[in-house]
């Protein structure tokens, strides 16, 4: 199945106001910030659906860019579909879905899914940017 970036953004938003859960993987009722492009891509065929990564809550520094890297291809310029990676204190431990405009992320601090704008606060945070291979022009 082809996807496009699009598609992937649509997909992504059906997760908007999904309750956050460590580890959540089921729209509707969980999923944490790496849940939502995990499935989003896992439903497109993108990823192998029997990917199980054990992580704690507590970021390392080193398993969220580690995993990215594996799957995806790291990028400068964000394009929709991409994935944003973010550091709050130390080491980088959240991740969104890139809209355009927009990110799409589970948000512990909110307690569900969102979509806001990506406005200065979350550049100032921003790490690096993936992008899945299928979306490599």
């Amino acid at each position: 199945m082809t996807v496009t970036p699009q598609q992937f953004v649509a997909a992504a938003r059906e997760w908007v106001g999904t309750p956050f859960k460590h580890q959540g993987r089921v729209k509707g009722t969980a999923v944490d910030c790496i849940g939502v492009p995990y499935c989003v891509a896992r439903d497109f065929k993108m990823v192998d659906p029997n990917i199980m990564v054990p992580y704690k809550p507590e970021p390392d520094g080193r398993l969220l860019p580690q995993i990215l890297g594996e799957n995806m291809v790291r990028v400068t310029k964000p394009q929709p579909g991409d994935v944003m990676l973010f550091r709050f204190v130390t080491h980088p431990q959240h991740v969104a879905v890139y809209t355009g405009r927009n990110i799409i992320h589970s948000y512990s601090r909110v307690g569900k899914c969102i979509e806001h704008i990506f406005d200065e606060r979350w550049k100032r945070r921003l790490v690096a940017i993936y992008r899945f291979k299928e979306f490599m022009q």
